[in-house]
């Protein structure tokens, strides 16, 4: 006659249980109105797009903060390149600001309509996403 094996039920694992290690949170540094994109470069610099201020800040590891330059109108989001050019998304004026190293702003091109984020491939080209259009915008800058 055939024969039935009993159904197993796997064990339990007991909840595990991890200690609450508090962290620091303070205000370290300070920027221009509004921050609403960030991105650090390989040596520590933090760069915020400032919203309504427009323009980017740049803030030293040791958290100095000044205006590295001015951007579009409304920057959202904000890239860096191999060479350390910030790139913002200014939503308002539906263009690209490249801004150097030493603080040269310039409009690199425009886009379509509210760009708000930015990416850089390796090849240098530049992409922005549109939420108004649902899209993205190819930028060749070679």
């Amino acid at each position: 006659p055939a024969t039935s094996t009993p159904a197993t039920t796997p064990a339990t694992t007991p909840p595990v249980t991890v200690p609450f290690e508090p962290v620091s949170i303070a205000n370290w540094a300070t920027t221009g109105s509004y921050p609403y994109g960030i991105v650090i470069d390989k040596a520590g610099n933090i760069y915020t797009a400032n919203f309504v201020s427009n323009n980017v800040s740049k803030i030293t590891p040791n958290g100095t903060s000044t205006i590295l330059g001015t951007t579009g109108s409304t920057p959202y989001g904000i890239a860096i390149d191999n060479a350390g050019n910030i790139y913002t998304a200014n939503g308002e004026s539906n263009n690209v600001s490249k801004i150097t190293p030493n603080g040269t702003s310039t409009i690199l091109g425009t886009t379509d309509q509210n760009p708000v984020g930015i990416a850089i491939d390796n090849a240098g080209n530049i992409y922005t996403t549109h939420t108004s259009m649902n899209n993205v915008s190819k930028i060749t800058t070679r």
